[in-house]
This record gives structure tokens, sequence and C-alpha cells, in this order.
């Protein structure tokens, strides 16, 4: 069975071939499914990873962002339907995992704080909160998001 499948002008590798990325994606899409069930080879599958680390030619940089931006959704997503099921500890690491993506990204926090919360550990909660409204402060002179405001309602700020 070949490994690389080409026309006069182009070549890919075969479909049969494993490649890392190739499963990130197929896992991913699997987690923003609502009618999949979860694994935990779906979430361990989508945690970590980046597409060619060390390249920095031009086509590169859209591929690994549209692979970043879904992984970011994805591990959201995962983090909440986590948190639907109770699965406190795991909804965590995982937007925890999120946040190692983007530190500043708004949905992720919101899903973290949430977590928290519906643990009943107000005290992180509230101290994820102070920590991002502060970096945001600091690195964009905003306010976090009212959804997030919405979350803290009858807390201490």
């Amino acid at each position: 069975m070949p490994l690389i499948e080409a026309t006069r002008t182009q070549l890919w590798l075969a479909p049969h071939v494993w490649v890392d990325v190739r499963e990130q994606i197929y896992l991913a899409r699997q987690v923003l499914d609502p009618s999949t069930t979860l694994d935990e080879a779906a979430r361990d599958g989508i945690l970590n990873g980046e597409l060619l680390p060390d390249w920095y030619d031009e086509w590169v940089h859209f591929e690994r962002e549209r692979l970043r931006q879904l992984r970011l959704h994805a591990l959201e997503i995962l983090a909440q339907r986590l948190m639907a099921e109770g699965r406190y500890g795991q909804a965590v690491e995982t937007a925890l995992a999120a946040l190692r993506g983007e530190p500043l990204r708004e949905s992720a926090h919101r899903v973290l704080i949430a977590s928290y919360l519906a643990e009943g550990n107000r005290a992180e909660g509230i101290r994820q909160y102070r920590l991002y409204r502060d970096l945001l402060r600091r690195k964009l002179g905003v306010e976090p998001c009212r959804e997030i405001e919405a979350l803290m309602e009858g807390l201490p700020a």
C-alpha cells in the first residue's frame, strides 16, 4: 500500500497513513457534535498538540491557527459537557488546557469559573475571577464580559 499519493501537480499522504493532526481534528469534531458520547480517549486526544511547531512557512500559520481554534472550541465544549455530567475535576483540567492555549480567552475562563462554582468551590471561583479580571485590566485595559460578571453575582469581587 503506498504511503504517498500524487498527481502531476500535487503530492499528499495517503488517507490510511496515521497523522496526529488528523486524529486531533477528528476527535475535536466528535466533541463539538452534541450527539456524540464522550470517552477518555477523546478528551486526552485533544488536550495537547500544535501543528508543525518549528515551521514558519506562511501556509502553516493559517493551518496552525485553524487547528488551534478548533482545539480551543472543542476543549471549552468538552469542559462544559464534563461539568454538566458532574465531572468537575476533569472539567477544570480541560478548561485549564484551553487557557494554556490562550490565556486571555474569555469563554475558557467562564467555563473554568463556572466549573469551580458548580462543584461548590467558591473560593477557587472567586480567585480565578480575580486573576482573570486583573489580567484583562493589565493586558487590555478592559473588564470581564457580562457573562462572567453574571457568574459572580452575589459573590465578593
